[in-house]
């Protein structure tokens, strides 16, 4: 009885000329895709099949090649490899559903058959049986896609589906799936996933540190109440008594002196950090990341709060200061006689008002 763990044998190519033709996953998934040819134990069958359909857009029918593993021995999990081949396709190799092995349908000699022209570097009875097997294989992959939660919140295949789930959720979040959405900036997936956070009312200071710190997987601090300046109009300011009427003159009342009042309730500052050198330069104004925290935060707190976001760096990753290669301000610190004691937090950005 052979091993399960035993790679299947494929007759033509070699493994490293098929690993380099690799078909090439869509943006933001090639990690995920390298995981689950990686490690594919780790997926669930669902997953992986979702995985696949989600990174090459195509349907499961026409990307995935299912293979029964050799051998009577119970597998450790449902999928037990994901190999990519020359045509584009993904060769998975899974411990259940077939016509042989462990629990095959199929009287046990045609298993132990199967398995001794395995050994013997023969595939044509295991071909044969794993193509009887592709289609409801097949079939049994895209409905447990479909039917669950995730299934229905990821894009439709067709222009024609909808997606009831994640409409019902964009409504609770108070967005317009087809405008609403696309005018925010934010990838839908971030927006779903945070749904829960998002369309509870009302909102709290502790909600969005729970929400920053999963984006951002670094510890987040909300400050509330830091106040700040606020001009007050002409006609508003405190004057002698004159002709015009409304000089706000009343002492502890409405009397203020000078052109500015220190207000507490208007400003929130979202501490974040302390991070690494190349993430804290990735949350700044230009750095690639920055659009999208300023977007989270504006979509969860109204524009009548202003918010400052503070971003904090390890002390051990503080540069050095060079000539022309730090921004002043921003990750530029002048150089110390001794090392650092603390992290720095020195450096402040405000959260402009939403544009949608």
């Amino acid at each position: 009885m052979s091993d399960i763990t035993s790679e299947p044998f494929s007759s033509g190519t070699g493994s490293a000329s098929v690993q380099a033709a690799a078909p090439v996953p869509a943006p933001g998934f090639a990690a995920p895709l390298a995981a689950l040819i990686a490690t594919p134990s780790r997926f669930t069958f669902d997953a992986a099949m979702t995985l696949l359909q989600q990174a090459t857009g195509r349907p499961l029918a026409d990307i995935v090649r299912f293979h029964t593993a050799p051998g009577l021995a119970t597998p450790w999990s449902d999928v037990l490899a994901v190999r990519p081949l020359e045509d584009g396709t993904f060769e998975v190799t899974i411990g259940f559903g077939g016509l042989t092995g462990h629990d095959g349908v199929l009287p046990r000699p045609y298993s132990a058959l199967a398995d001794e022209q395995h050994r013997g570097r023969s595939p044509a009875l295991a071909a044969f049986l794993d193509m009887l097997a592709q289609r409801p294989r097949t079939q049994f992959a895209e409905a447990g896609v479909k039917y669950t939660t995730r299934g229905v919140a990821l894009p439709a295949r067709h222009a024609d589906a909808g997606r009831p789930i994640a409409q019902t959720l964009f409504a609770l979040m108070g967005l317009d799936e087809t405008h609403a959405v696309r005018r925010a900036g934010i990838d839908e997936r971030h927006l779903l996933y945070f749904s829960g956070l998002i369309a509870t009312r009302p909102r709290s200071a502790e909600r969005l540190r729970t929400l920053l710190e999963e984006w951002v997987n670094a510890p987040v601090r909300i400050e509330q109440f830091a106040g700040q300046w606020v001009t007050v109009p002409v006609d508003q300011q405190s004057s002698l008594p004159g002709a015009g009427g409304g000089q706000f003159t009343q002492l502890g009342v409405d009397m203020v002196i000078g052109t500015c009042i220190w207000e507490m309730n208007v400003r929130i500052e979202i501490v974040i950090g302390p991070l690494a050198l190349a993430d804290f330069r990735a949350f700044l104004p230009a750095g690639p990341h920055h659009d999208m925290l300023t977007r989270l935060i504006r979509l969860f707190v109204d524009d009548e709060v202003e918010c400052t976001v503070r971003l904090g760096l390890r002390r051990e990753d503080v540069p050095t200061a060079q000539a022309g290669a730090a921004r002043l301000g921003a990750d530029g610190w002048l150089a110390q006689a001794s090392p650092r004691a603390t992290d720095v937090y020195d450096v402040a950005f405000p959260v402009l008002s939403r544009t949608f």
